[in-house]
């Protein structure tokens, strides 16, 4: 008996076995080469994330021996990321087998955050406005009043409802970290008792380092000025002379946010200093 000797190129099995029935061929001998069908590579370079305080992440590919793409020209398994951006990779483990996976990677920095990076208005009918300077855009910053209000946001809006002096606190928070920092809320402070004497009193510069000046556009008579730090212990006291401006020497004070309290003929008027060096 002849026997014919057929050679099947398939990527399918099933196509070989389907060919032979619709050939209806009994005494053919036949030699399948047949490609495994695709299992597709898993995978997965895992979720979007942050690059924080310019670190390093490590992305693998997985699938050890697979041929490999990355939109950075990479062909190895792994690769070190250290700038935030797209990253995707291809991988292939045969003909027509392949499986692409993206990640978005964000750069950001721990959050941090000082007495100078606070501003204070509270010039407009008693509406006080509470500014952070240059806040991060991917942080949140939480306002805790001692007077037990809270708020949310770099600028947010408030009317002390307590005339006694008390240390309120902010929190910057972001997912590489956080960091709190207090400020002095009083209603001299903010103007709401002796507002037209706040506004002709200046304090400058404003953080200051070693010294500052008190310069006095009122023709009341300034008497004296007091420090007083968060704890509430008066750390510097000093008479003034009633000049129109007057150099006030802070070299021996630390770092840190200070209440100021200057004693005029109609009272006393309080701002918050910051010392910064």
């Amino acid at each position: 008996m002849r026997v014919r000797r057929c050679v099947f190129k398939t990527e399918s099995t099933a196509l070989v076995t389907n060919t032979l029935q619709a050939l209806r061929i009994d005494n053919f001998r036949v030699d399948g080469i047949v490609t495994a069908p695709c299992t597709p590579p898993i995978v997965d370079l895992g979720p979007d994330t942050v690059l924080c305080n310019a670190g390093t992440l490590t992305l693998d590919a997985g699938n050890t021996g697979a041929t490999f793409e990355w939109s950075i020209n990479d062909t190895t398994q792994i690769i070190d990321v250290t700038v935030g951006g797209t990253y995707w990779v291809t991988v292939t483990t045969g003909p027509n087998c392949s499986t692409t996976d993206t990640i978005e990677v964000l750069s950001s920095v721990t959050p941090t955050i000082t007495p100078s990076d606070i501003t204070i208005d509270c010039s407009a009918n008693n509406v006080c406005t509470f500014s952070v300077v240059n806040p991060l855009p991917d942080a949140e910053y939480f306002w805790d009043f001692c007077d037990g209000n809270s708020a949310t946001g770099s600028v947010v809006y408030y009317i002390p409802t307590t005339s006694d002096t008390c240390i309120g606190t902010v929190t910057v928070e972001n997912v590489c970290g956080s960091d709190a920092t207090n400020f002095i809320l009083t209603n001299g402070s903010v103007g709401i008792k002796n507002a037209h004497l706040a506004k002709e009193i200046n304090i400058f510069p404003n953080p200051a380092q070693n010294a500052f000046s008190i310069q006095n556009n009122t023709k009341q008579s300034l008497k004296s000025v007091t420090l007083t730090d968060m704890t509430g212990r008066v750390v510097f006291s000093q008479s003034l002379n009633n000049l129109p401006s007057e150099i006030i020497d802070v070299s021996s004070l630390q770092d840190g946010a200070y209440l100021l309290a200057i004693e005029s003929e109609q009272g006393v008027i309080i701002k918050q200093l910051s010392l910064v060096r």
